[in-house]
């Protein structure tokens, strides 16, 4: 399952979510803009997944430059 899963350790989770909101806000405007250049809803639509999909690409692993605060450990349960 750890290859499905990207963990991003809590200390270091509010750099994730800053690349996220500043990355919002650009592929909103860059569909925007290649809307109305073309004048084509399905271009439009086709560049916001574009960059929604690599801002998950962008994210999603635990790349290193997210990896500067140690891991947390977790405690076993103990049933």
């Amino acid at each position: 399952m750890d290859a499905v899963e990207f963990p991003v350790t809590l200390p270091n989770q509010p750099k994730v979510q800053a690349v996220i909101d500043h990355a919002k806000w650009v592929y909103v405007v860059a569909s925007l803009a290649v809307g109305l250049a073309t004048n084509s809803l399905p271009y439009t639509l086709y560049t916001f997944l574009a960059l929604v999909a690599a801002t998950i690409v962008a994210v999603g692993p635990n790349w290193p430059w997210f990896k500067s605060e140690p891991s947390i450990e977790w405690l076993q349960v103990r049933i």
